[in-house]
């Protein structure tokens, strides 16, 4: 199994909202808006977002 690098993911008790890869150059506040951007876009229109599994 290869190394992902550095991750966020955010989940409830039985889901996932968003799995997200940190992209070259990218800083983690950066990252973490994108979570906070892909977070809002599961909860209204109920897309997940996985970067890890694909």
């Amino acid at each position: 199994m290869q190394p992902v690098g550095c991750v966020v993911v955010a989940a409830g008790e039985d889901y996932t909202l968003a799995m997200l890869r940190r992209r070259e150059g990218e800083t983690v506040l950066e990252l973490l808006t994108r979570l906070d951007q892909t977070i809002d876009k599961a909860k209204t229109l109920g897309i997940f977002t996985d970067e890890i599994n694909h």
